[in-house]
Formats: C-alpha cells, structure tokens, sequence
C-alpha cells in the first residue's frame, strides 16, 4: 500500500534485473530491518521473513539462486565499488578479506535456506589481518 500497485511490480524484482544481466550489491545498511547477511541470503533465496511468511514467498518468480546472492554479497558488491580486481572473490593477488561463517551457506541455501536464519559469524579476517573471532 505504501507504493502503490502500479509500482509494486518493480520492487525486488531480483530475477527480473539478472535476466537483463544486472549484477547486484546486496547488503544489510536498510534502516528498520535486520543487519544479519544470513537474513539477507535467506530473504533473497526464499522471498519470505524469519517466520516463513507470506507462504511460498512474496512474489517467488524473482527469487535468486544462493550463488547469486552470496555473489551480491561479495564479487558483484566488489564490482559496484570498482574494485572487483581487487577484492570480492578468493585469488593470488587480491586482499584477503573473508568471513568464516558456521555453515555452507551453498549447502544449506540449497537443501534447507530456512538454515540460513541459524547462521553465525565465526571469524572475520580484513586485508589478511584476523579482526574478530567469536
């Protein structure tokens, strides 16, 4: 209701914007929702919130495969800055920033992306520098 019917259609149109080859930088910085990259996988994969709603997600023809949203997270967010020779992906060369998280989030987005909620952060290194383990 807030945008109105005939602009609806565009909002989140996540597949719609890859088949047109769009590369997208995905994030948790939306001011009144949850910072967690495993909810922003998880939303992306299912098109629905934390408690699984609405049933068989808002408008799942846009849904993203979870290669394309943890690319959105890393190399196409890389791409967006102008730095994807640089950072974004794992390779000789570029600086080793990662994240270690508890779970395969390839694995889980697959077979249980409801999963992807249980996620945790277990170490996160910076330009090779380890700046937090949990």
């Amino acid at each position: 209701t807030r945008i109105g019917t005939a602009r609806i259609g565009g909002a989140y149109a996540w597949r719609s914007l890859r088949r047109a080859g769009a590369r997208m930088a995905l994030n948790s910085d939306l001011p009144a929702t949850d910072y967690s990259i495993f909810y922003g996988l998880h939303s992306a994969v299912t098109r629905t919130d934390k408690q699984g709603n609405p049933a068989g997600g808002w408008r799942k023809n846009e849904v993203l495969r979870i290669e394309e949203a943890v690319r959105g997270w890393t190399s196409w967010a890389a791409y967006a800055e102008f730095r994807e020779q640089e950072i974004g992906s794992i390779a000789g060369g570029r600086e080793a920033s990662l994240t270690v998280m508890n779970l395969d989030p390839f694995d889980v987005g697959v077979k249980n992306p409801h999963r992807l909620l249980d996620g945790k952060i277990v170490m996160t290194i910076v330009a090779g520098k380890i700046m937090g383990n949990q």
